[in-house]
Formats: structure tokens, sequence, C-alpha cells
């Protein structure tokens, strides 16, 4: 829950940001921006389970105490996952004319929404590198047993440290 809410406002904050600022640049750079991000939101799912598979690969080394295997599957699935990227943001790059022109909206429109698309292909090798390196991170540190998540129940979780001290506590009242 912690990890989730700490993550989530950044990242919330920052897309909120970026869509009000093409926001004001018109409703044609609206409607492609949103025929760009449905297409794309479909091949970002090939790089999002990729870091949730390292998540649980790793993990498993790391809590059997395999500190060099979890760095060397690590590192093997983190360049697999960035050229699997590549080779689906070529593809992207190929045929992301095809996908504005399913849409009946007008031709500047679908050219807006192509070049987003252009942008999100060439990107998304950056974008797996980053998601596949923070769930290294996130399994780095959660493995380290300085810090444990406590989930008592639905509605409490706490992250104290080696000594029992609470660090934060969050609770989630209906």
């Amino acid at each position: 829950y912690t990890l989730s809410l700490h993550d989530a406002l950044p990242i919330s904050a920052g897309m909120t940001t970026v869509i009000q600022c093409y926001s004001v640049r018109g409703l044609e750079v609206v409607a492609g921006l949103n025929i760009a991000t449905t297409i794309t939101n479909l091949f970002n799912i090939i790089y999002i389970q990729l870091g949730g598979c390292i998540s649980i690969v790793v993990g498993q080394y790391l809590g059997a105490g395999k500190l060099e295997e979890a760095k060397d599957a690590d590192n093997k699935m983190i360049a697999f996952s960035v050229f699997c990227c590549a080779v689906v943001a070529c593809v992207m790059l190929l045929i992301g004319g095809v996908f504005p022109q399913l849409y009946n909206t007008s031709e500047q429109i679908r050219k807006l929404a192509t070049s987003f698309i252009a942008v999100s292909a060439i990107i998304m090798p950056f974008c797996t590198f980053s998601h596949a390196s923070y769930f290294t991170l996130i399994n780095s540190v959660a493995c380290t047993k300085k810090y444990t998540l406590t989930i008592p129940s639905p509605e409490k979780c706490a992250i104290t440290n080696a000594n029992g001290t609470m660090i934060t506590q969050v609770n989630a009242e209906s």
C-alpha cells in the first residue's frame, strides 16, 4: 500500500502535467494523443509484464540467498527485455500509421497520432530498461531484510526496520 501510494503520486502528477500541456495545444492534439495512447498501451503491456517476471525470478534467487545467480539472471533478463521491446518498437514504427486509419477522424489527427506512436516506439527500449531496473531495485531493497513490509489487514500497512521500529504506517479506512 505504501509503496503503491509512494509510486503512484509522482507518476500521476507527471502524467497530468503532460496531458495538460498537450490539452492547451488544441482538440486535434488531444484526439491524436488518445489514439496513440490506446495503441501504445497495448504494446507497453509487454515490458510491464517482463518487469514482473524479473521481479519474480530475481526475488526467488535472492530469497534463496543465491546472490550471484540473482545478479546473473537479472542482467540476462534485463537484456532480454530490452531486446524484445526493441523488436516490438521496430514493429510499432513500421505499422504505427495503420492504427490511426482505423479511426473516423481528420487527416491531421491521424498524422499527429502516427507521430505520437513513433515517439512512443522510439522511447520504448528506454522505458523497458527503467522499468526492469525499478523491479531490480525493489527486489534488492526488499531482500536486504533491513526493512519489513507488514500488512496485518487490508486496512493497514506498515514498514519497519530491522530493529522493529516502525518507519511509516498507512491506514486505509473506508
